[in-house]
């Protein structure tokens, strides 16, 4: 039964890599130059700092202008401008799920159906609640992997864009809670 699972839906593993594999070729390299400007400007640094500070001067003074908090505050602003089209990329990658669901998701069964080979296998000796929890067992197992690392990859690139914008706690703001699989 594995074995015949495995057969008919090979190809649709080999897509989910090639498409995984596509995604990391693009979002890998943006993310490491992300990752690296984000830790050279300090902001890795400064910005717990600067989400500590309650109270900021609206008119600063001459003697202010040096402030850690606010030189902090400006590294952010040239990191997000810089990087912030970037996270409108985002809204491209809530789409890819959906496209996975809709040509591999649906017609898990459908194939089945309409081309009559459940028929053949439950007339092997293979009963139907067996049939369905190795079908969706082995094919629901591989697209939880899937996603778990189309998740952690889009978690990983998407992290500075988030520190920087101070959505690191509003992991359930509009966009992000369908984006990204943080805890």
């Amino acid at each position: 039964m594995t074995w015949l699972v495995w057969r008919q839906h090979r190809q649709q593993a080999l897509f989910a890599l090639l498409g995984l594999a596509a995604l990391a070729a693009f979002l890998v390299p943006t993310g490491l130059q992300m990752h690296n400007e984000f830790q050279r400007s300090g902001l890795a640094d400064c910005l717990p700092a600067a989400a500590r500070v309650e109270f900021v001067p609206a008119n600063p003074g001459p003697e202010q202008a040096a402030d850690p908090i606010r030189v902090c505050q400006e590294r952010a602003s040239q990191f997000a401008s810089r990087y912030g089209s970037r996270g409108i990329i985002g809204v491209l990658l809530w789409f890819l799920p959906l496209f996975a669901g809709m040509f591999w998701g649906a017609p898990l069964v459908a194939r089945e159906v309409e081309h009559g080979t459940h028929r053949l296998v439950w007339t092997q000796g293979v009963s139907r609640r067996r049939w369905a929890l190795v079908k969706f067992g082995l094919v629901g197992g591989g697209a939880v992997l899937a996603a778990a690392c189309y998740a952690l990859l889009v978690t990983w690139w998407r992290a500075p864009l988030d520190q920087t914008t101070g959505n690191t706690s509003g992991r359930f703001a509009y966009g992000l809670f369908d984006l990204v699989g943080r805890l």
